[in-house]
Formats: structure tokens, sequence, C-alpha cells
């Protein structure tokens, strides 16, 4: 299930700024997946649970997978990637600065600056992600020039047949945007509210 700022009863906007604490990546290049990188937790995605997330230049987390896409598809797609967190998965340059950290109770990851294909608009976001599978996606600042209009927004299965689709090619995201994605917690684990 998903709910976002705009709608009565959605998230927060809750900005954590790790721009000059987080570890940086390097070595984006137009098209490339860099990682696998340690969450420092067992994050439940889907069927199955992750202790790494390897990430696109073209503004998705992928898991158990490197694969890249320029392209972004209207989702649940079989077509690879899949088993993808996307959010703002279009063709993207790769570059600004990106740094992950572990929170304590959270991971997250800050894309500050990050630019579009066509190189004259910039997008700064995060993704937080939380043991109990709860997902945060946190809209900054967007500049002039940066596209909006083209992008897939969701999360993917490891075999591309469910997903939860958010925005598909439609100027969706906008500043101080918040996101949240929720997945039923298994009984064996301890709700926490993010």
């Amino acid at each position: 299930v998903w709910i976002d700022s705009d709608e009565e009863g959605g998230p927060a906007y809750q900005w954590v700024d790790i721009s000059s604490t987080g570890t940086a990546i390097t070595g984006f290049t137009d098209d490339n997946v860099l990682g696998p990188f340690p969450i420092g937790f067992s994050f439940p995605f889907y069927e199955n649970y992750y202790t790494e997330v390897a990430v696109s230049s073209n503004g998705y987390l992928i898991f158990g997978s490197t694969t890249s896409a320029y392209s972004n598809q209207n989702i649940p797609s079989s077509s690879t990637p899949n088993n993808v967190l996307a959010w703002f998965w279009n063709d993207l340059t790769g570059g600004g600065n990106v740094r992950y950290q572990n929170m304590g109770d959270r991971w997250i990851i800050q894309f500050n600056n990050y630019p579009d294909l066509s190189g004259t608009g910039t997008i700064t976001a995060q993704v937080h992600l939380f043991p109990t599978g709860h997902i945060r996606i946190y809209y900054n600042n967007i500049t002039s020039g940066f596209n909006v209009t083209s992008s897939t927004i969701g999360i993917e299965n490891n075999a591309g047949t469910i997903a939860t689709n958010i925005n598909y090619n439609s100027a969706y995201v906008h500043n101080g945007l918040a996101v949240a994605i929720d997945f039923p917690i298994p009984t064996f684990i301890t709700a926490v509210t993010p």
C-alpha cells in the first residue's frame, strides 16, 4: 500500500540530511549500476530479505541483481530489471553527490543535485529503508529544466509479476513531497512505525 503527503493522512516530510556524513558512492556513469552496498540489517522486500542493495544511475535501487536499464517501464513487467525500488526511474546521467548511511533505525540513501539526461536540471531526493519493510521517499528540490514528466516511481517483485505502481510518465513529483510505501507486517516481526 502507498500514500503520499498530498493526501489526508499521508506521511510527514522528514528530510534527514546526510550530504556530509554518509558514505559517498562514486563511479556513476551513463546507464550503470554500482554496488551492492550494505544496508546494515535484513530488509524484507516482497518474497525475500536483503542485507545489500545496488544503485542504478537511472534512478532505482535493485535487490539481488545489478541489471541496468536506461528506459523506464510501466510496472509490473517481466522485462528486466526486476526487484526494483524506483524512486525516479528515467534516463538519468549519473552524477551529483550520492551518499548512504545506516542511522540505526533506518538506512538512508541521498541523491543530491542529481542531473537528468538533458543536464539542465537536477533532483535532490532520499530513500529511507526500515527493518520492518517500510519505505519512505522524500523529494527535496527539483530545479528548473529537470524533466518530471517521464519516470517510473514504485516497487516491483523479483519476477516482475507484482508491483506497487505509484507513477508512470506523468508530472507527479514536486518539492516537499513525501511518499510512504508499507508492507503488511508479519506477526513474527515487531511493528515499528517510522
